[in-house]
């Protein structure tokens, strides 16, 4: 079931798109420990990110390319939340985004893992 959305959210959204990233949380630890949640202790999450998290950079004249850097920034939050239980207490993984074109096919229909107000993840 698609959420319901009115039509200002419409125009609102087509007005500051989405942002969405695949962010790959470093599995490697201090001492060859490694984390759980991936076949080779690796963990990728596709983030999107809602524009009223970017709508500032814009509102306020910032280049595009600003808002892209916030958005990159919530991004690797949202995935570091999502996965922080497969990771020892107090330890900060180092994240790579890889930005995509648009949210694939393949998790349109599928509950993300993870919800925040700024953005929502899927594990892949």
């Amino acid at each position: 079931m698609q959420p319901f959305s009115s039509p200002s959210e419409k125009s609102f959204s087509s007005v500051y798109p989405r942002f969405h990233f695949k962010v790959t949380v470093n599995p490697h630890f201090a001492g060859g420990a490694q984390a759980e949640c991936g076949p080779n202790g690796g963990c990728s999450v596709v983030v999107e990110v809602e524009p009223e998290e970017t709508i500032g950079a814009f509102r306020f004249g910032f280049p595009t390319r600003t808002a892209w850097h916030i958005a990159e920034e919530v991004a690797q939050q949202a995935a570091l939340q999502a996965v922080q239980k497969d990771f020892p207490h107090g330890f900060e993984p180092v994240c790579l985004s890889t930005p995509l074109a648009r949210l694939p096919d393949e998790l349109r229909d599928r509950h993300p893992i993870a919800r925040t107000c700024q953005a929502r993840s899927w594990l892949v």
